[in-house]
């Protein structure tokens, strides 16, 4: 598989504090927590609907700007090569949906909703397992249903490459960016052809996600105001300001998450068993708002990285006073993807029963072909199926910008 990894980061990523973050840019903090006791013993004592409503409760207590949703029953597909190419480079490619509780009478056709595909890569070659700074790209992908009812998830980067070079060229105006994007995207999967990756793992995750809504200030002439050269991040918003001073908004949304992996059986049977479970806090900059989340929450626009930090230094510490307050312990695996950890899942739950971890090549979704469609396309074929690369081409091939009204409406 061929990859330029190293310069396809390059371009997106520098931490100056002045630097506004790319919107592809994924500011997450990860905390894996062990409880002194199980966590359904710690639910029980705390007297919580789960174990990690305790950060819930805290924020709430503290006074912090707190905005509640729906909680949700996400489901994660895995896939890399079979020698986990990807992996060893920290990147990830993945199916999320959101599947609807089996108590509730829904039919088939509405049992997943809202299906995308995503990739993730480190802004730090040197750092591949850093989380806390990473770039990602995602896009809805179809589900279908195949003759007898039964859904199929279409597995492509096509809605990838079309959302993303169409937001390039939005954004930016440069058609050489937007094409060498593509092309790198193509470089560093070996093609856009999704069967040559197989699933090795699934990730069934429970999810309570409120949002946070913590607050800068900004001076007449534009400039943020610091404090000993940082950005001044406080909890509440301020009640009164000088004339021409304005209040900016960072919305952070944390996932409360009870994560189950699962994998093949290792026996063959091609039934997927319950490998691992852990209590995941993550809490992840908004700079746009979450298709997943009905209402969803964003940052004011230009959030720099200045902010950002200060905000991620402000919620990490509550969440230290919160470990240290409950006796809490870091997983070993703490602030690692979850991608990562499910590999350490799979090779601890093969190991456990002297087997070599060997995963037959297959393909699917939990061990089922028939959940799966893949469309897979050539270089050519891929221009030919996305409007947005089509006419980047073309404008790279003749030397002018795009057409910025052909754009918005490709995008």
């Amino acid at each position: 598989m061929a990859l330029c990894h190293q310069q396809a980061q390059q371009s997106f990523y520098d931490q100056n504090p002045d630097e506004v973050v790319p919107s592809t840019a994924e500011l997450e903090t990860k905390e894996v927590w062990e409880f002194p006791v199980s966590a359904d013993a710690f639910q029980a004592k705390m007297g919580l609907n789960y174990a990690l409503e305790i950060v819930l409760k805290t924020l709430h207590v503290e006074g912090f700007n707190v905005s509640e949703r729906e909680a949700k029953n996400l489901l994660s597909d895995y896939f890399d090569t079979a020698n986990r190419a990807l992996n060893k480079l920290g990147i990830s490619l993945r199916l999320r949906y959101n599947e609807r509780s089996k108590k509730e009478d829904y039919p088939v056709s509405e049992k997943f909703q809202r299906a995308d595909l995503s990739f993730k890569m480190p802004a730090n070659i040197n750092d591949p397992f850093n989380t806390e700074n990473r770039g990602e790209w995602e896009a809805e992908t179809e589900i279908i249903f195949d003759e007898n009812g039964i859904p199929q998830f279409v597995l492509t980067f096509e809605h990838l490459i079309n959302k993303y070079v169409a937001q390039i060229l939005e954004e930016t105006g440069d058609v050489k960016q937007a094409v060498d994007w593509a092309r790198q995207v193509y470089e560093i999967f070996g093609g856009f052809d999704w069967s040559q990756f197989q699933e090795h793992f699934s990730i069934n995750c429970k999810r309570s996600q409120p949002y946070v809504t913590l607050y800068s200030i900004q001076d007449i002439e534009g400039n943020l105001i610091k404090d000993d050269g940082q950005v001044v991040v406080q909890k509440n918003k301020p009640s009164s300001l000088p004339d021409g001073y304005e209040v900016r908004e960072l919305v952070y949304q944390f996932c409360l998450d009870t994560n189950r992996f699962f994998t093949e059986d290792p026996k063959g049977s091609r039934h997927f068993v319950k490998i691992a479970t852990d209590y995941e806090v993550e809490f992840e900059l908004q700079q746009r708002s979450d298709d997943y989340t009905p209402d969803a929450l964003s940052s004011t626009e230009g959030v720099t990285y200045g902010e950002a930090n200060a905000a991620r230094a402000l919620l990490k510490d509550l969440l230290y006073r919160v470990r240290q307050e409950y006796n809490i312990k870091l997983d070993k695996l703490s602030g690692k993807s979850k991608q990562y950890r499910g590999f350490i899942h799979v090779d601890n739950h093969y190991s456990e029963r002297g087997q070599d971890n060997v995963i037959a090549p297959q393909f699917g979704v939990r061990g089922r072909k028939d959940m799966v469609v893949v469309k897979a396309y050539s270089w050519k074929e891929m221009e030919d199926h996305c409007p947005a690369l089509k006419e980047a081409l073309r404008a790279e091939k003749e030397g002018c910008k795009p057409y910025l009204q052909f754009i918005r409406t490709a995008a």
